[in-house]
């Protein structure tokens, strides 16, 4: 019987381990800078303890072009991502210099290893700028290459891992269990998020989120192109992959356990539930909340690498539906530099709810029909509460067996 009781215990600790196994996974959606005319997408795997990026790009004339990852997530312009990731001096060796990825070349399934690399825990490369060069890798300083497209790098969504790319999820069990940017001296307590429209819109803009001293996070936003007679709905979605153009891939809310979706300042609403944009003034949308709902969440690491999304319509509140998802973009380790200010002559509510709109129009720069729900898409929870049960429920069948 003691026998049977060792077995069965071991079977069962080898479906646990199967059953909690991780897989991070993440995406990379080149935008052109300038009139380069490069664009493509990278998939961004952990292997064996190597990083894997799989290419797939467009544009490039040369038989060799330099692909780095950046020190910050802000692709504002062609410079404002910083220098390569690791190079502390010039020039620097390839191999051991942790942004020094490869040089690549156009076309379909490029596959490049490094070895000092991670996407997860607090050397992440997520929410980081992934930059494509015009010349060669050259291990040199980045002011002798010019960027032709870059990216952040986001938390990838498993259901939409392109078919034929080779990457391949677990059946079963916890997926996308990236660990974001550690909370420490050397890693900034902001992030930014550049908005790009979705098919069919004209929406761009940029999104911030501060750390305040008080633990509190400050969201602000400055948005171009929208329709100014509706406020829209703005939310944080659980996954950074924007490879469909249309903003599905992104997910729903980032939410945790059995939170619902609501405006602020409801205490069980989903974390990604941000309420509306509804303050206007020369044709630009701004946006400022302050919030500490976060909880024991409450870092800006912890949504680095996912999504903003703007939506058509005023997001009404619990039940409700919010239109077309018309810009969005992935929330990138930000600087103290801010692009674009809020002008101090508006004032904001203290909660982002926003009155009913005058009109159920979202104009002209609204032309996609993708509707958004509000119970799909959730990001996956920590395993540390799952693992003490199954060990509790193993050890007493054994001591039943013995």
């Amino acid at each position: 019987m003691k026998r049977v009781a060792i077995l069965l215990t071991l079977s069962l600790m080898v479906a646990l381990a199967s059953a909690v196994s991780s897989f991070n996974y993440a995406t990379c959606i080149l935008q052109p800078v300038g009139n380069s005319g490069v664009s493509g997408n990278i998939l961004i795997e952990s292997r064996g303890g190597n990083i894997a990026f799989l290419t797939n790009l467009n544009g490039l004339t040369q038989t060799s072009h330099g692909m780095t990852i950046r020190t910050t997530g802000d692709i504002y312009g062609a410079s404002t991502a910083g220098e390569v990731l690791g190079a502390t001096a010039v020039p620097y060796d390839c191999s051991t210099v942790a942004g020094s990825i490869a040089n690549v070349t156009n076309g379909v399934d490029g596959l490049y290893i490094k070895a000092n690399l991670d996407i997860s825990g607090a050397n992440s490369i997520v929410g980081r700028v992934l930059a494509i060069t015009d010349v060669a890798e050259g291990c040199n300083t980045t002011a002798s290459a010019t960027v032709l497209a870059q990216c952040v790098i986001g938390i990838g969504n498993k259901d939409f891992i392109p078919q034929g790319s080779g990457i391949t999820p677990p059946a079963s069990g916890i997926v996308n269990t990236i660990a974001y940017q550690a909370a420490d001296a050397s890693t900034p307590q902001s992030g930014i998020c550049n908005l790009s429209p979705t098919t069919g819109n004209t929406v761009n803009g940029i999104v911030y989120f501060n750390l305040e001293t008080n633990g509190s996070i400050t969201v602000t936003a400055a948005i171009n192109n929208l329709d100014t007679s509706s406020a829209h709905g703005i939310h944080i979605h659980g996954f950074g992959d924007l490879i469909l153009a249309n903003g599905s891939s992104v997910g729903g809310h980032w939410k945790t356990g059995s939170q619902v979706h609501n405006l602020p300042p409801n205490n069980t609403r989903e974390l990604g539930d941000l309420g509306n944009v509804c303050v206007y003034e020369s044709k630009i949308g701004y946006y400022k909340y302050n919030t500490d709902y976060f909880g024991n969440q409450n870092s800006v690491n912890n949504f680095i690498g996912r999504a903003v999304v703007i939506h058509a319509i005023r997001d009404a509140g619990f039940n409700a539906t919010f239109g077309a998802r018309i810009a969005q973009c992935v929330i990138g380790l930000g600087t103290a530099t801010s692009h674009q200010t809020i002008p101090s002559t508006l004032s904001f509510a203290s909660e982002p709810i926003c009155t009913p709109d005058t009109t159920t129009t979202t104009g002209s720069t609204t032309t996609t029909t993708t509707t958004d729900a509000t119970t799909t898409g959730t990001t996956t929870g920590s395993s540390s509460t799952i693992v003490p049960a199954f060990i509790m429920i193993i050890s007493l069948i054994s001591f039943l067996l013995l």
